[in-house]
């Protein structure tokens, strides 16, 4: 057992009295102590990219994930010129868009890929990055001494090709990774994770599931179409009437869905969101429950947010980071420090199998 497992461990126990902390139960205790390793040292790096048309902080996002790549490839977790670990041998990124795969596609209709699901997508790469010699390929897989920061960069910085979409961060996030029979429903969506998606199932080894969320609304995942009367519309959620927490199903949804579809891969959750930050190896679940009651800081988003992904940090407890999306601009104090990635580099480096 790991100082940083045994950390939160101790932690968890010691709020065993506190009756608002829900504790983790015995298998997920067991599992930061026994749970799956990686005997490959390399990671797996899937980015799911909320575009819906009001992302102002795509660019911010995607230097942090180009960081965490580098930072994976160095063993360099802090970014402060010293190897912490040893390096890993291999980062593969796969990016999954709610937005059609092919805008003008046979079924690809609408956002969120509906009729085929959260695609593995080069389109980006193509249309705003010609010149890459990484164009057509689905997984930009990287290695040790590659020059790849500035073509990662430009593939991740991928605006809304076709209108503005409504953010649906978790079922793009289900669908990409779930199989044709996964677990929950996700129709008009269709789990793709055993078909054209089989790539993250190549290899094995530390899964880094990053899902950026809008800075817009958050998520609005299976919202209600045709809402019966008896529901009521929500009242300064933007253009979505009926996309607000309490006409969405419970996060808890994507939760069990999450942990059924990876059940036996080392995996470490993060989310990109205007919440703030918060790393599940050194704060207990408290925390969670101390930010859903305190609100989100309405300051980085058009309208009133939802607290939906940090409820998904509760539910997916210990292993999902809030890495918070701090507004930027004269408007909003001036330019904010880049986004803080080492505890996801950390942590993916601590779901290796010791040698």
């Amino acid at each position: 057992m790991t100082n940083r497992q045994f950390a939160l461990i101790a932690s968890c126990l010691l709020l065993c009295g506190c009756p608002s902390t829900r504790q983790p139960d015995d298998a997920t205790l067991d599992a930061l102590t026994t749970g799956p390793c990686s005997l490959e040292r390399s990671a797996t790096v899937v980015v799911i990219s909320n575009v819906d048309g009001g992302n102002d902080l795509i660019g911010d996002v995607a230097a942090a994930n180009v960081t965490l790549v580098k930072r994976l490839l160095s063993g360099d977790v802090d970014g402060d010129g010293t190897r912490d670990f040893e390096p890993l041998e291999r980062v593969r990124v796969l990016v999954a868009l709610n937005m059609p795969r092919v805008p003008d596609g046979p079924g690809d209709v609408g956002c969120n890929g509906v009729g085929s699901g959260a695609v593995w997508t080069s389109i980006a790469l193509d249309r705003f990055c010609p010149e890459s010699p990484r164009v057509g390929q689905v997984v930009f897989d990287v290695r040790p001494g590659d020059s790849f920061q500035e073509d990662l960069r430009c593939f991740l910085e991928t605006r809304d090709l076709d209108g503005s979409c409504t953010p649906e961060t978790f079922d793009t996030a289900l669908a990409a990774l779930s199989p044709a029979d996964g677990p929950v429903e996700l129709a008009p969506l269709m789990g793709l994770g055993d078909g054209v998606n089989s790539a993250y199932r190549e290899r094995q080894d530390v899964l880094v599931l990053l899902m950026h969320q809008s800075n817009r609304r958050d998520d609005c995942s299976r919202r209600l179409h045709d809402v019966p009367s008896s529901v009521g519309l929500c009242t300064e959620e933007g253009d979505e009437p009926y996309c607000c927490e309490a006409n969405l199903p419970p996060v808890t949804r994507t939760s069990e869905a999450l942990r059924e579809i990876l059940r036996g891969r080392p995996v470490v959750y993060a989310a990109y969101a205007a919440a703030p930050a918060f790393d599940p190896t050194a704060e207990p679940a408290a925390r969670l429950d101390e930010i859903v009651a305190d609100g989100i800081d309405a300051r980085c988003v058009y309208v009133a947010p939802h607290p939906r992904t940090v409820r998904l940090a509760r539910a997916l407890y210990p292993d999902m980071h809030l890495l918070p999306l701090v507004c930027r601009g004269p408007s909003m104090g001036g330019v904010a420090p880049p986004i803080d990635v080492t505890e996801v580099a950390r942590g993916a480096f601590d779901r290796l199998c010791a040698p």
